[in-house]
């Protein structure tokens, strides 16, 4: 994914949010374009996405 689309994207996307009702949710981890599957890391490649959602 060419730099600037990333960058781009990385602001727009949101990852796996949680929290309870009538609070701030927190993200869990990010989604990216790259193929990582590491959500200890707080990051998740768009490839796993399903396996987490």
């Amino acid at each position: 994914m060419p730099t600037e689309l990333r960058e781009m994207f990385a602001k727009v996307t949101k990852g796996a949010l949680s929290g309870n009702a009538g609070e701030k949710p927190r993200e869990e981890w990010k989604v990216n374009g790259e193929y990582v599957d590491t959500p200890e890391k707080g990051i998740v490649g768009i490839p796993f996405l399903d396996k987490y959602v």
